[in-house]
């Protein structure tokens, strides 16, 4: 048990050396270089408390005995586990350090991608001056950054093989009315959107990321060429509704990067576009997820191939996400059955949609008539050419 505990912060008690502390009554030691603690004990927990606590101690031990960094691990400790044997659970890569009288969230996040073009990798755990080519990890994190009311103070990144890299980022905050178990949640949301980023946001990680449960990582993020965001379900009682949705899903297929339609998120222009600022779950339905696959399969011609519309678990609400990979050149373009005109619908009529910046473009009729022209030069000469134009 814990004797002479001097210091006392909230839910934060640690004695005269700082070796042994106690988060809500649970035992914790400071290893002199490590800090190990668990995320459940972090609950009730405030950052102003931890601050005290941090800057009491630095001035009671000296310039050379500051406290460590508390590392957070995950997991349980099992009635029978010693608590010597608590760094050996899962780490979070997510801790608390200590800097000139503030504490800071730390982030470390472990990426396989390519590294610099030098004939000579880095072979051990070396500093560089950037991160991997292709991942601005300051640009990729600041909307999440910036909503969370949080601030980048520092990215190193780490080179240890030809692919492998280190990614450490340090965060500010103010502490005021801030809650360590909050700000431990945050971190995560940092960490997934890194990873799941790692080369630039992609119609891949942007689908890992919603269905890792890291929804709140889009927020601040654009709709762009890939990426259209709806507030609300289809509108599967009217016709307009219908071929609505269907135009959403084809103007990806015809576009050359495919694309994700996800519906439980409200956009609002910023000037230079639409950027997602808030999720509007949707309400639970049952066959909902029948309804969106049986209008995209009577609506859209030809079938769009690895078509993939999963609903995602928001609480006890839905996220619906719709992910259109690349289709083949051979199959463009994808045509929808029925069009909108002047706000009704024409069911006799059809539509070709595509992706422009961030909003639906139809498609001239030019166009239509040069792709019809290549397929009858194709049938009269059997020359397929490689690309069919959509432009």
């Amino acid at each position: 048990m814990l004797k002479d505990m001097r210091f006392t912060f909230g839910n934060i008690q640690a004695d005269e050396d700082g070796y042994y502390w106690l988060l809500n009554g649970h035992e914790r030691r400071d290893r002199n270089d490590t800090f190990d603690i668990l995320e459940g004990d972090l609950k009730d927990i405030s950052a102003t408390h931890l601050r005290q606590m941090y800057r009491r101690l630095h001035k009671h031990l000296g310039e050379d005995c500051s406290p460590s960094d508390m590392v957070i691990h995950t997991g349980e400790i099992p009635s029978e586990f010693d608590l010597r044997d608590l760094p050996l659970l899962p780490t979070s890569d997510v801790k608390f350090s200590f800097e000139e009288g503030e504490i800071l969230l730390v982030v470390e996040c472990y990426l396989s991608m390519p590294g610099s073009d030098d004939e000579s990798p880095q072979t051990d755990l070396t500093k560089l001056n950037a991160p991997p080519p292709g991942l601005d990890v300051a640009a990729l994190i600041a909307p999440l950054l910036s909503r969370k009311r949080l601030t980048l103070v520092d990215v190193d990144a780490y080179n240890y093989s030809d692919d492998e890299w280190e990614i450490s980022v340090e965060i500010g905050f103010n502490p005021r009315s801030r809650m360590l178990s909050d700000l431990y949640l945050d971190a995560l949301e940092v960490k997934a959107l890194i990873e799941a980023s790692a080369g630039g946001v992609t119609r891949e990680t942007v689908a890992e990321l919603i269905r890792g449960g890291h929804v709140k990582a889009l927020l601040g993020q654009p709709e762009g060429d890939w990426l259209e965001a709806k507030r609300q379900h289809a509108d599967f009682d009217s016709e307009v509704g219908k071929i609505r949705l269907a135009q959403w899903v084809a103007q990806f297929a015809n576009s050359p990067e495919g694309g994700v339609v996800v519906l439980g998120l409200a956009t609002k222009n910023q000037g230079n576009g639409d950027v997602i600022t808030k999720i509007t779950p949707l309400p639970r339905e049952s066959g909902v997820r029948k309804k969106y696959v049986q209008v995209l399969d009577t609506k859209v011609i030809p079938p769009i191939e690895n078509l993939r519309v999963d609903l995602i678990a928001h609480g006890e609400s839905d996220l619906v996400l719709i992910e259109v990979p690349p289709q083949n050149e051979e199959n463009k373009p994808f045509l929808v059955h029925g069009a909108v005109v002047e706000g009704k619908a024409q069911g006799n009529f059809f539509s070709i949609v595509r992706r422009r910046n961030d909003e639906m473009a139809s498609t001239h009729p030019a166009n239509v008539h040069a792709n019809l022209t290549v397929g009858r030069a194709f049938l009269r000469r059997g020359e397929l050419p490689k690309k069919l134009s959509m432009e």
